[in-house]
């Protein structure tokens, strides 16, 4: 089993999540295993957004640990992908990208987010501040306005609500 401070909380949302889904009620709004079946809304507090693709897992797996487990390893991704894309669209370096991509990502937050708080939800949130970061820098600095990189807030913002 995995452990951690909020491993409790992603577990119980996720197998709501994953009633939800099969009851085809959505958007997923209420969390109906809380609160003695009053349900509750931490939906609001946490960005439920990327809550379904751990829910779609263990509706697959029947197996929590499993999904929590591909939940991590897909935010990891994300979050690599996401500083990537950030850093090189702001230094156009590649050294620059690899050297920020590991520090950003190996760095004592992130690993006590993974290893001890359990906080997946953050983690994700806070992969999309680089975005928003790229977003801004382009909106200041590009000369071109139509450019796709000018939805990078959007993407951003998004991610993080």
């Amino acid at each position: 089993m995995i452990q951690g401070h909020d491993v409790v909380m992603t577990s119980a949302r996720i197998i709501s999540f994953s009633e939800n889904i099969k009851n085809l009620n959505f958007p997923v709004y209420l969390d109906f295993k809380q609160l003695a079946g009053y349900g509750a809304l931490d939906h609001v507090f946490y960005p439920y957004l990327f809550s379904y693709i751990p829910a779609i897992i263990y509706i697959l797996t029947n197996n929590i640990n499993l999904s929590i487990k591909m939940y991590i390893v897909f935010i990891v991704v994300l979050m690599y992908y996401i500083i990537y894309l950030s850093v090189n669209t702001i230094y156009k370096n590649k050294r620059t990208t690899i050297i920020a991509l590991i520090i950003y990502c190996l760095s004592f937050y992130n690993m006590w987010n993974i290893y001890i708080r359990a906080s997946f939800c953050e983690m994700i949130a806070v992969s999309f501040i680089p975005l928003l970061t790229a977003g801004i820098y382009n909106l200041i600095n590009d000369e071109n306005k139509e450019s796709d990189k000018n939805h990078y807030i959007i993407i951003a913002f998004t991610g993080i609500l």
